[in-house]
C-alpha cells in the first residue's frame, strides 16, 4: 500500500504585496504516520515558484514564493501547487493579493531665484 501524504498548512495566502514585491512562505510535505514519501511538486503558475521540484524522505520542507512581477494585472490572485506521490495527486491552493505599486513622487518644483536689480 501506498504512503499518504500530508502537506501542512493545506493552502499557501501570502496575503496583500505591493507589485514588484516578493513573499515566502513554507509548507511541509511528510508522509502520515511518519512514514518516508518521494515525489514530485510542481507550481501551475510561473508567478508561484518552489525552491525543489521533489521531496523524498519522511519530512521534506519547501519554499514557495510569489513573484508578483510576473502578474500582469494588480488584484486577487490564485494558482495550485500540484504534488504527486505514487497514485496520489494533490492541489495546495496559493493566493496572493497584488496592490499597485505607488506611483513615483513628483518633484516638488521650486521657481528660479529672483535677483533683485539695483543697489542694495
Amino acid at each position: 500500500m501506498a504512503a499518504s501524504v500530508v502537506v501542512a498548512p493545506h493552502k499557501v495566502d501570502f496575503g496583500r504585496l505591493v507589485a514588484g514585491q516578493r513573499g515566502t512562505q513554507a509548507i511541509t510535505v511528510s508522509g502520515m504516520g511518519g512514514v518516508s514519501v518521494r515525489g514530485q511538486i510542481n507550481a501551475l503558475s510561473p508567478w508561484v515558484q518552489v525552491d525543489r521540484n521533489g521531496f523524498d524522505g519522511k519530512s521534506t520542507v519547501i519554499t514557495i514564493a510569489a513573484e508578483t512581477s510576473a502578474i500582469a494585472q494588480p488584484g486577487a490572485q490564485r494558482s495550485d501547487l500540484h504534488i504527486i506521490c505514487d497514485q496520489q495527486q494533490l492541489f495546495v491552493p496559493v493566493t496572493v493579493e497584488v496592490a499597485p505599486a505607488p506611483s513615483p513622487a513628483k518633484p516638488i518644483s521650486t521657481p528660479p531665484p529672483r535677483h533683485r536689480r539695483g543697489w542694495w
